[in-house]
């Protein structure tokens, strides 16, 4: 079976949601792709997104960036970690290009690890990266006055310029010349809305407002004011709950394992979030007002802000307002309706780009561009 090379930064859930979307599209129009996957990712992650035949391999592709709060960039501890990754070593890139080509992978698709490029530039195989930001470019937003920032910002931009072909994924950060612009990209849903609200005990009438910090855990320091407004009832993942103590009666939280995010979103009213890519863009495709938390640090955060206020009702909440929790009276402010279809799916627009690389591949020198 053709087997494609994966490789997905660990940063954040986003970007892992965005590769199941698009592994899970070529497997529905290509079911004999098998993929192999590099990421310290949880396996059971992709597992529960759909995706079939994989081998993941538990390597650290990536560094990103240090987060000592989910809506905190820790520059120094960034910093740090960029040190201690970075440049490649030489043995590591040998050795994922030795995996590569044991395991026979045909294309190397990259979720903005540059390793990924690297490994595929030595073993002799196409690669793809596919972004709607690249490292370089989040970091030059920390670089004012620092030459170490400017350093590895600059290290990592010729990193993705080994890329033999760019996809970008709307809402697109900054645009390049790419051989592919896709609608965003995020997992389909599965059960019908009422369906999901029946399965967590909310009624046709109630309003459910959803609170996720995208699979950072956080201790919501407002939850106790939550049940002041006991009409409305709120749901926290389990994956987001850290040491919250005892919980008002109209606080729900999911089990750890069985509840698809992007049918949470879905049978939401109201998604209070951080921004980020695979919240945003469930939250387009399930058509959700959203009460988004500002992230004045992440330069991604302006342009996710700008396509989600141009889509759906919003509410724009500082981080004080968000932890205080004064926002939970504005609720009233967003239309309980409204609902419309979300964009194109971006996943089958890449799974058809990728299907028709993997028909190219017999020549290596006629997909490089």
């Amino acid at each position: 079976m053709p087997s494609i090379a994966y490789f997905v930064t660990p940063h954040g859930l986003g970007h892992a949601a965005r590769a199941a979307a698009v592994m899970q599209a070529l497997q529905a129009s290509s079911p004999a792709v098998s993929f192999d996957l590099f990421t310290t990712v949880d396996e059971e992650f992709f597992v529960e997104s759909g995706v079939r035949s994989f081998t993941r391999h538990a390597v650290e592709t990536d560094v990103g960036v240090a987060q000592d709060h989910p809506l905190h960039v820790d520059v120094d501890g960034t910093i740090r970690r960029l040190d201690a990754f970075y440049p490649l070593r030489r043995e590591l890139v040998e050795r994922m290009a030795g995996v590569l080509r044991d395991r026979r992978c045909r294309l190397a698709v990259c979720d903005i690890a540059p390793l990924g490029l690297a490994a595929a530039r030595r073993a002799g195989i196409p690669s793809v990266l596919t972004e709607n930001f690249t490292w370089d470019w989040i970091y030059r937003g920390f670089a004012a006055g620092r030459s170490d920032v400017l350093r590895h910002a600059n290290r990592m931009a010729r990193l993705f310029r080994m890329a033999d072909h760019r996809i970008q994924t709307e809402p697109v950060c900054r645009v390049h010349a790419a051989s592919l612009t896709v609608p965003p990209v995020c997992r389909p849903l599965r059960e019908p809305r009422e369906r999901v609200r029946r399965r967590l005990g909310v009624g046709p009438r109630d309003r459910l407002v959803l609170i996720t910090m995208g699979g950072n855990a956080d201790r919501f320091e407002f939850v106790h004011r939550l049940g002041d407004v006991a009409p409305i009832r709120f749901l926290i993942p389990a994956a987001g709950v850290a040491d919250m103590g005892r919980l008002p009666r109209n606080v729900l939280t999911t089990p750890p394992r069985g509840m698809y995010h992007p049918d949470l979103v879905c049978a939401s009213d109201v998604v209070v979030a951080k921004l980020g890519y695979g919240t945003v863009a469930e939250v387009v495709q399930a058509g959700v007002p959203m009460a988004y938390v500002t992230r004045p640090d992440f330069r991604e955060a302006v342009t996710l802000a700008e396509y989600v206020e141009s889509k759906v009702p919003c509410l724009a909440l500082s981080g004080r307002e968000f932890r205080g929790g004064d926002w939970i009276r504005r609720l009233a402010d967003l239309p309980r309706d409204g609902r419309s279809p979300g964009p194109a799916d971006g996943a089958a627009c890449i799974a058809r780009f990728l299907s028709t690389l993997l028909g190219r591949t017999g020549s290596i020198g006629a997909v490089r561009s």
